[in-house]
């Protein structure tokens, strides 16, 4: 299979090269001896169009020469070492160093500038050693922006050069073309020696424009979409053509371990989209792309920023605005963020506007500065109209905002005018209040010292507000401070119910109480047996006591599902009270730090960000959720720290990462599972699938419709987050004849997956479905909320209690039975655990994980060892509903172990 590559140029052979109407324009105008300049945003395919042409034209005999400007020095560089190294360059392309020794020739021309010396060297050496035709190539021309010295000489001499062909016919041979991300007034200030404007020829570099031109990269999807047409044109859907993009999602496609069935490309790609680029798009862009477009967009002056800005929000307000070659316009083009057509400046593609939306365009405008529109008016104005100016609150908070930053000569007259504006404004009013203190004061002389009392109310409102309420001041907490979420003892999560001897541990334990801390928590756990904070609260105060405790994390969803939290945690305890019992490693004890992320993607990557940035946390217990968990991740691995999710069941955290581990089977094990029950035990053909498009329930759907498919059989796909699910589900027995609905659904939409099964219940008998699951409704409320119409739902789950030795203690602990997310947590403590040694740090315990393997007797029940992509190797168990397994109050029905035919069987 023929390799994708993201970045950099493509060689010549190439066979996912995409020409386009550039390639044979720039060409035939390089061998027409014509000036030529491709001026374009970063990665639209510059270089590998330059590559690909000087192929072409050495095809042709006519030599070729590339001087890559940005590898030509530094901005400390003097000119004459810049001119020089153009020189080398030539001299050794053209393997001209035998017969020309740079150093000596420049030295002896001397008495002529930098430029004069160069000009000299092509008249008198280059093109008289030189017979045939010559191309000189300057790629990343932009490089020399960032130089010390003016470069309208050199600009100046390539015009000189073209000029030069009416007197001498050697010149004629001579052909420049230069790269690069740029505008040509960015180059070169002084027109009358602009090679841009008079002698110039601009090739324009269009994306692809559809499938059939960009028909030769459907060579790396064979084997790994059914339909390689549709496939490309969804990814050009997705990319505008832009080859960058374009290249990075076809490698996603193959290097994904999932197939894209026909009918599905635009779904698949969509997610893989979603996944790998949109989502944390700061963290996941490897190789550098969206990060470079704001670099380009927010630079000096800041006045041509927000004017870039303020262009982009109109173009997403309208979608379209006229082109009218404004620098603005074409800046903004440069960046790559829009591209032109048919007269009309348009958002370039769907990653992008995802990426750099009105949200993101306002903060930018917002941390630019808060008088960015004042600053612009005041400026349009020539300076004049003080009505732009800035007074009051809004005075004090560009003070505030200014007081650090780098400001423009523009900003501190701006601030200084607006300044005076408002002395002059106080003064006045200052003089008017005493005007006004005369008047009362002769009015009290007449009329005596009772008006005093009646006019007291009225002088009030016109003190200048400078004098005013100057003592108050702002001392709003945030209410998302993160610090907040976070415990080892110093704060309760859950505060459901009341437990005073746990609120007097937490203010004891913050003032490092210990002892005192230690007699409450444990009445607080004695009170309330069930509860595992105040167990970890406990253990950490013992710990500390011993001194130099081993710190693990565990992050939790406290805020949406404190009983799934507190089931984690109930595992957590149990392990981390085993540990510190037996006297941990050496007399050090483990610390357990709670933190509350509330499966909330925002919340979680802020977590993770502070839990990386503390260098004591050795390892982390979570997230729970796998959207949580992908927003953590880039934080973990960052910095190396390893991350063991109990429950976080998608594939494709752990194609990822390689700080990311599991103690539940991955989706693909769980998945498959499924199918081949489905297969295998109930001889189905087709099933109607019903999943959650808003979650990682999708990567469970893979795993079931990849393994489904390949068996010949075929399926439906309906989104539970639609408004017609029972609709749906009629349509498909009447219709596609299906056997069995599989129900998928997230955390979010498990009530419409128990809708689903209460409508299948309704139907005739001959009509109903059977019905399969995933682990999200491995839960008390899919019996009781279920009823009768969950009865016989078999479900692919991680774990199930069959009288293991930790379930029977822990049931005993606890006071009931336990769940499948408290024996996993159980497992990953355990892990990290046998993990930990004297001198344990981040990449010790990293490496060890790697290495970890349990037995049956020191997990909950089943054996551990990680897999060389951190899945936890061992097979998902098949549960059905049924009467007379153990049940859950309000309901007659329980999750039993079923026996299975075929390669499942347990």
């Amino acid at each position: 299979m023929h390799q994708y590559q993201v970045g950099g140029s493509l060689p010549p052979n190439s066979l996912i090269y995409v020409r386009r109407k550039a390639d044979t324009e720039l060409c035939d105008r390089l061998k027409a001896g014509e000036f030529c300049y491709v001026l374009a945003p970063r990665q639209a395919g510059k270089s590998s169009l330059m590559v690909q042409t000087i192929d072409r034209l050495q095809g042709q005999g006519i030599k070729c020469v590339t001087i890559y400007t940005s590898n030509m020095g530094t901005p400390t560089d003097d000119e004459p070492q810049w001119y020089a190294s153009i020189i080398n360059t030539l001299v050794n392309t053209l393997e001209l160093s035998e017969e020309i020794n740079v150093r000596s020739w420049w030295e002896n021309h001397h008495h002529l500038s930098s430029v004069q010396r160069l000009s000299e060297f092509i008249e008198k050496e280059l093109l008289v050693r030189i017979t045939t035709q010559l191309v000189i190539c300057f790629d990343e021309i932009d490089s020399v922006l960032r130089l010390k010295f003016p470069v309208d000489n050199f600009f100046g001499l390539i015009r000189s050069c073209y000029e030069k062909r009416a007197r001498d016919q050697k010149y004629n041979r001579l052909t420049f073309a230069v790269f690069g991300v740029a505008t040509p007034l960015d180059l070169i200030q002084d027109k009358k020696r602009s090679p841009f404007d008079i002698i110039g020829r601009e090739i324009k570099l269009e994306p692809f424009q559809d499938e059939d031109e960009a028909n030769n990269l459907r060579i790396g999807l064979d084997g790994k979409v059914h339909n390689t047409r549709v496939a490309l044109k969804e990814i050009l859907n997705w990319t505008g053509g832009q080859p960058f993009l374009t290249q990075k999602i076809c490698k996603l496609i193959q290097d994904w371990q999932y197939d894209i069935s026909e009918g599905l490309e635009a779904d698949e790609i969509q997610y893989l989209v979603t996944e790998n680029i949109i989502k944390n798009w700061e963290t996941q862009d490897k190789p550098e792309h969206l990060q470079n477009i704001p670099h380009r967009l927010i630079q000096k002056p800041i006045q041509r920023t927000i004017s870039r800005l303020k262009l982009y929000q109109q173009i997403l307000e309208q979608r379209e605005v006229d082109a009218n070659g404004s620098l603005e316009q074409i800046e903004l083009e440069l960046s790559g963020l829009v591209v032109k057509q048919s007269g009309k400046l348009k958002v370039h593609n769907k990653i992008y506007q995802a990426v750099f939306h009105a949200g993101w365009v306002g903060k930018q405008l917002d941390v630019i500065r808060p008088y960015a529109d004042r600053l612009a008016d005041w400026i349009a104005s020539n300076r004049q109209d003080t009505s732009h100016l800035l007074r009051g609150k809004e005075l004090q908070d560009g003070l505030s905002w200014a007081f650090d930053k780098n400001l423009s000569g523009e900003e501190r007259q701006f601030l200084k005018a607006s300044q005076n504006l408002e002395k002059q404004e106080l003064q006045k009013a200052d003089r008017s209040f005493t005007l006004q203190k005369s008047i009362i004061w002769a009015i009290v002389a007449v009329f005596g010292l009772a008006i005093i009392y009646q006019l007291g109310s009225k002088i009030i409102p016109i003190i200048p507000h400078n004098q005013s309420n100057s003592s108050k001041t702002n001392n709003i907490s945030n209410p998302n401070n993160i610090s907040e979420r976070l415990s080892s003892g110093e704060r309760r999560l859950f505060r459901e119910k009341s437990n005073l001897d746990l609120d007097r541990g937490t203010e004891t334990f913050k003032s490092a109480n210990y002892p005192e801390a230690e007699k409450l928590f444990e009445t607080a756990k004695n009170s309330a047996p069930n509860d595992p904070e105040s167990q970890i609260y406990l253990n950490n105060t013992i710990a500390r006591q011993k001194g130099s405790p081993f710190k693990l994390a565990v992050v939790i969803p406290v805020d949406n599902q404190a009983e799934s939290a507190r089931e984690i945690l109930r595992g957590v305890a149990d392990a981390q009270t085993k540990f510190n019992n037996s006297g941990g490693v050496n007399n050090r004890l483990l610390e357990i730090i709670i933190a509350n992320d509330g499966n909330e993607e925002p919340v979680a990557a802020k977590i993770a960000h502070q839990l990386a940035n503390d260098p004591v946390i050795l390892g982390v217990i979570g997230h729970n959720s796998s959207n949580a968990s992908d927003a953590a991740l880039p934080y973990y691995e960052k910095v190396g720290l390893a991350m063991i999710s109990p429950t976080s069941t998608s594939t494709d955290l752990n194609l990822k990462s390689k700080v990311f581990f599991r103690t539940v089977p991955s989706d693909k094990a769980m998945g498959e599972k499924l199918a081949e029950y489905a297969i295998t035990n109930l001889k189905l053909d087709k099933v109607v699938i019903f999943s959650d498009s808003g979650s990682y329930s999708t990567s469970l759907r893979r795993a079931f419709d990849g393994y489904f498919t390949q068996q010949g059989r075929s399926l439906t796909i309906v989104d539970l987050r639609s408004s017609d699910v029972e609709k749906q589900l009629l349509q498909n027995i009447e219709e596609n004849k299906v056997g069995a609905a599989i129900l998928l659904p997230s955390v979010d939409t498990t009530s419409v997956a128990i809708s689903v099964a209460k409508a299948n219940a309704k139907l005739p008998e001959s009509q109903r479905l059977k019905l399969l699951g995933g682990d999200a409704l491995y839960n008390p409320n899919t019996l009781i909320d279920g009823g009768n119409a969950v009865k016989g739902l078999v479900l692919a789950v991680s774990w199930f209690d069959r009288d293991t030795s930790y379930a029977a203690n822990a049931q005993e602990r606890w006071g009931g039975n336990i769940s499948w997310r408290t024996a996993s947590s159980y497992d990953a403590t355990q892990a990290f655990i046998k993990a930990l040694s004297d001198k344990a740090s981040r990449s010790t315990v990293l490496e060890n994980l790697r290495k970890v393997q349990l037995s049956e007797q020191e997990t909950s029940g089943y054996p551990l060892k990680f897999e060389s992509n951190g899945d936890r190797n061992g097979k998902a168990l098949l549960v059905e509903v049924s009467e007379g397994a153990p049940a859950p109050k309000n309901s007659k029905y329980g999750f039993k172990l079923i026996e299975t035919s075929g390669n499942i069987q347990e």
